[in-house]
């Protein structure tokens, strides 16, 4: 199985403001992969950051999809930068 998140980290000042991003579609691709449409309606740029996650038939999680500066963990899913896991 695999799924995804979208996180809307900002937008920016004075163009307007996190409820203007849209998330207009989100799913799995295929086995790692994950594909979301994203609109962004205010009138300057947002910073948004995708995920991919994943969980086999023996309940072992891994994280396939991470953006730029982060690191992916085939052990875990990812919450902190570093491929480091909370949970």
């Amino acid at each position: 199985v695999s799924d995804g998140a979208i996180r809307v980290d900002h937008v920016d000042q004075g163009t307007g403001s996190l409820t203007d991003v849209h998330v207009l579609s989100a799913e799995s691709t295929g086995l790692g992969t994950w594909k979301a449409v994203v609109r962004n309606d205010a009138t300057g740029r947002a910073q948004a950051a995708n995920f991919v996650y994943t969980i086999d038939q023996a309940g072992n999680r891994a994280t396939t999809g991470v953006p730029s500066g982060w690191t992916a963990n085939t052990g875990c899913w990812v919450d902190r930068k570093g491929g480091v896991c909370t949970q």
